[in-house]
């Protein structure tokens, strides 16, 4: 398990530092209120558990552990645990075990608090157009898989400092992805992500022979 966006809340080269960060954001958090008042509790210790983790990364010990360091039954701990999906990984895998290599010690270092708060931005930019976009969705692509696929475009051009999506390439992309239904729109995302392209381009598989193609260069 491990601290959605951890990034966030600390930047110290050490393990176990003397504090966190707890943003002012959380105050508007619509998530964050909509919890029930056990798990809110809970979840800034959680947080402080998180910057113990010696990869820096905030994953999270074992639910058993974090039972007793919250003085819970696990069953307790696992039902919190639950809750805060939106705050916590449950099924990533403990860097402190398996997998995650660390960050070296001079990458820590020379992180500053400029390029923390810009990430920190990023992710609230993120939040802002998944959430725009459901909005405008068609009833065609109203779909978990084109959700799942649009979310993961919208981190793609973020994550890989691509140029930013604004409202209106976002809504002419959603209007262009429904002329293509939720299939063939899935794929061509997928694509475009598999290939590092900026914009979204169809696979050539699905598309029609047949069909008059508008002379352009075939992304939107």
């Amino acid at each position: 398990m491990r601290i959605k966006d951890w990034h966030k809340f600390q930047h110290f080269k050490d393990r176990r530092p003397p504090w966190i960060k707890l943003y002012r954001d959380l105050i508007d958090d619509v998530e964050y209120h909509g919890l029930p008042a056990e798990s809110a509790k809970y979840l800034p210790l959680l947080w402080l558990i998180a910057s113990e983790d010696e990869n820096r990364k905030g994953y999270l010990p074992t639910v058993k552990e974090i039972a007793f360091r919250l003085r819970l039954t696990t069953s307790k701990t696992s039902d919190i645990l639950k809750s805060l999906s939106h705050y916590v990984d449950i099924k990533a895998i403990s860097g402190g075990h398996q997998g995650d290599t660390p960050e070296t010690e001079t990458e820590t270092e020379t992180e500053t608090e400029t390029e923390t708060e810009g990430r920190f931005r990023g992710v609230k930019r993120k939040k802002t157009l998944k959430a725009y976009y459901k909005t405008i969705l068609p009833d065609n692509l109203k779909h978990q898989q084109f959700e799942v696929a649009y979310d993961e475009w919208i981190d793609y051009r973020f994550d890989d400092k691509k140029k930013p999506l604004s409202e209106l390439s976002v809504k002419k992309q959603i209007n262009r992805l429904s002329e293509l239904g939720v299939v063939k729109a899935v794929s061509a995302i997928n694509n475009s992500i598999e290939n590092g392209y900026q914009g979204i381009f169809e696979r050539k598989e699905d598309k029609n022979p047949y069909e008059r193609k508008p002379l352009s260069s075939g992304g939107f």
